[in-house]
């Protein structure tokens, strides 16, 4: 594991080597962690300490799985590089999709790396934590563990540790760019975690499965993405523009989807969650390309309808990121986890007969 940052603030400048011995002072107490009060406009600091209800049970973590642990009150953020790897290409489809809607320009060195360090904490913060709620889901699947759903909450709990975000809190914090948004979001993230763990053991105990929850989980699955664009408009100190993210947010939906058709096979063998393969549980094979075809098409309708409300000079933008994207997809394939562009934008037509 590399050590890629101590939730510390040492002295610009300071290059900090792997494995070095660091000093008492060289760390961060949770407590001491009591940075101004925000003054951005359109931001406010989460205030709410309260933890998540999917994370309250009384767990153990082992030091071999945790993104942060605490050890005598101090939060050590540890990161492998294998989630930096897969971190990689998110952050590439991030910058190339988002950074137009913060008047950035994907081209320039200079916008691309001014964030950089932040982004990349976090996008693999999120990942690492991902790695261990596949690990978890794999291990059931390969055990053929078929538990009752309703079992799995504190299972899941213990899997990712009592505060699994405590360490990227304790970072947004010290840069003054933990909002209420992006605490929601976070709890958006561990809320999709708990629904993957719930759907994809029913599935294996052979319980019912309601595609109400099939439709959140889906929704919630890109929260990483909507973590990202919330810290961009904190880094450049300006308030939300609710119509981007809106349009971002279906945009988000169509690309999960897409990305599910594609990795239908290999979500199966991983025991993750898909939306095809939910539906085709639900509704069986002869009725569900059609439903999730249906669905489909109404984002759709819904995703042009956003789009048509943007910024003429976004609606160009965005419209030759998605031919972009759509081509390096037929070529290199759409998974992020691959370090592949993903192709953002499915059509309804893929699921007809």
């Amino acid at each position: 594991m590399w050590s890629v940052g101590t939730c510390n603030s040492e002295a610009a400048g300071s290059r900090s080597v792997p494995n070095s011995p660091r000093s008492p002072g060289d760390e961060l107490k949770i407590e001491d962690v009591t940075p101004p009060k925000s003054n951005r406009k359109g931001h406010r600091r989460s205030k709410n300490s309260e933890m998540s209800p999917f994370v309250r049970e009384k767990t153990l973590t082992t030091p071999d799985h945790r993104s942060a642990s605490y050890e005598g009150g101090v939060v050590n953020c540890l990161i492998s590089f294998k989630s930096m790897e897969r971190a990689r290409s998110t952050l590439e489809d991030f910058c190339r999709s988002y950074f137009m809607f913060h008047n950035m320009d994907v081209h320039n060195p200079i916008h691309v790396f001014r964030y950089l360090p932040l982004l990349v904490f976090v996008e693999s913060y999120i990942y690492q934590l991902d790695e261990q709620n596949e690990d978890q889901l794999c291990f059931s699947a390969l055990t053929g563990d078929s538990k009752p759903s309703c079992e799995v909450s504190s299972e899941f709990a213990s899997g990712l540790g009592k505060d699994p975000f405590a360490g990227l809190r304790v970072v947004l914090q010290e840069h003054d760019l933990l909002t209420k948004r992006i605490e929601d979001e976070l709890m958006n993230g561990l809320h999709y975690w708990h629904l993957e763990h719930i759907l994809c053991t029913a599935i294996s105990a052979k319980e019912e499965v309601k595609a109400d929850d099939v439709v959140e989980a889906l929704r919630l699955k890109s929260f990483d993405y909507r973590v990202l664009n919330l810290l961009m408009y904190g880094l450049r100190n300006e308030p939300v523009n609710e119509a981007h993210f809106e349009f971002l947010s279906i945009s988000e939906l169509l690309v999960e989807m897409a990305d599910d058709l594609y990795d239908y096979e290999a979500d199966i063998g991983k025991n993750s969650f898909n939306v095809l393969r939910m539906f085709l549980y639900i509704f069986g094979p002869s009725e569900a390309p059609t439903m999730l075809a249906d669905f489909i098409g109404r984002s759709e309708d819904k995703y042009q309808i956003l789009l048509t409300e943007l910024e003429p000079h976004l609606q160009v933008q965005y419209n030759k990121r998605c031919e972009e994207a759509v081509k390096e997809g037929v070529y290199k394939g759409s998974h992020r986890c691959e370090g592949q562009a993903k192709t953002r934008m499915p059509t309804a037509n893929t699921l007809l007969p």
